[in-house]
């Protein structure tokens, strides 16, 4: 269970998000609408039962989502054809309106037809996701682009939509797999010998040996060698590498050829989602209460209290002191939360958070390191300060 993020890091597979290719395709946030309305969750919060599912105004996240558990995540990938009238479009873009259409129905035919949609996106797609088969990355509901999120929540698994115009040019979308089971099997050291060395293990795996079998016997990685290789189930992320990225080109089944890494040569097979311990579930939802305090004296289109900087800092010192000293935060922001969501009505409900939500604020992903029960705070922001509380 505590293996998962050493070996992550291990693999290089850090989950950036490529911000620069995401944001063009996301929702509006802050000042958003409200969506449609659920019961709140039962996590003793004792928050109001008439509290929307999503709301689009929080400091924290956007959207928020409230229930007993996460919503759905689906994983996508496109192909972005950017025009001379789209948003960001570079100088050299001759390319009209029309033209992009034409384009995008024509690729799209080629793609219905049995055409490789990774090598589609990385011949036209203008997204600098291009190079790594125009991959997304996986999302909750509401994220995306409205007509970008109609598309991923409505598609069977492989749909391939119709051209999407969207303001930064017309998209094509599919629908992909979010999971995939991986065990590995490693061969130590980058040189020659290591990488023969693998190949015949590979061979050897081929001709019917059982990869678990020859994982637990020959990996030089003894974490994932003594669970027969199983090293976690991964979630389709937005620039993943190496291991990771090779475990979602293969069939169920299927093993790699030799993966080179710093570490040495991997073995990587595909392997289905139940046949790896739940523990090693790459978990990226996260359940959180928070607390803001705003002040006066910035410039956001925000609500304006009636406390300057260093009031905010010393009302922010002294929260600090009683939540150390056993106070309860959800209490304290009934009283005192200037979340613009709403946050004293539901006692600083934050709810459930992504981690590779985009656009989170910095003091979020600090908070994704809490264990249950950990406080975060207080955290300076550039609008006041907050405290952070993961329930789940």
């Amino acid at each position: 269970m505590h293996h998962v993020p050493l070996m992550l890091h291990r693999f290089g597979l850090r989950l950036v998000l490529l911000f620069t290719v995401v944001g063009a395709c996301l929702a509006p946030s802050f000042g958003g609408p409200r969506a449609d309305q659920q019961d709140a969750p039962s996590t003793g919060a004792e928050v109001a039962t008439d509290a929307p599912d999503r709301i689009r105004n929080s400091l924290f996240a956007s959207p928020l989502y409230f229930g007993e558990s996460p919503p759905e995540v689906r994983a996508v990938r496109h192909v972005q054809l950017v025009h001379v009238d789209a948003l960001g479009a570079a100088r050299n873009v001759d390319r009209t309106l029309e033209e992009a259409l034409e384009l995008a129905r024509s690729l799209r035919r080629a793609l219905l037809d049995g055409a490789d949609f990774s090598a589609v996106a990385r011949r036209y797609s203008s997204a600098p996701d291009a190079p790594l088969g125009g991959v997304l990355g996986s999302f909750p509901p509401g994220v995306l682009q409205e007509d970008l999120d109609a598309f991923l929540f409505s598609a069977d698994l492989g749909q391939i939509s119709e051209p999407i115009a969207t303001p930064t040019g017309i998209h094509v979308l599919q629908r992909i797999e979010r999971l995939a089971g991986c065990r590995v099997l490693l061969v130590a050291g980058s040189t020659d010998e290591s990488r023969v060395r693998a190949e015949s293990l590979r061979a050897v795996i081929a001709d019917g040996a059982d990869f678990a079998e020859v994982a637990a016997a020959e990996s030089e990685d003894p974490v994932s060698a003594a669970r027969g290789g199983a090293l976690a189930v991964f979630e389709r992320g937005p620039a993943d590498r190496l291991v990771k990225a090779a475990v979602f080109e293969l069939e169920v089944g299927e093993v790699s050829a030799p993966i080179d890494t710093p570490y040495g040569w991997y073995l990587v097979q595909r392997v289905p989602v139940d046949d790896i311990p739940k523990e090693l579930a790459e978990n990226n939802w996260y359940e959180f209460r928070g607390l803001a305090l705003l002040h006066s004296e910035h410039t956001l289109p925000l609500p304006l209290p009636d406390r300057t900087s260093t009031e905010a800092a010393e009302l922010a010192s002294e929260l600090g002191e009683r939540l150390a000293a056993g106070a309860d935060l959800g209490d304290l922001a009934v009283e005192l939360d200037d979340d613009p969501s709403g946050g004293r009505e539901r006692r600083g409900y934050i709810g459930w958070v992504h981690r590779r939500q985009p656009s989170l604020p910095p003091f979020m992903h600090e908070a994704f390191r809490l264990e249950p029960g950990g406080l975060l705070g207080p955290q300076a922001t550039n609008v006041g300060w907050v405290f952070v509380e993961r329930l789940r």
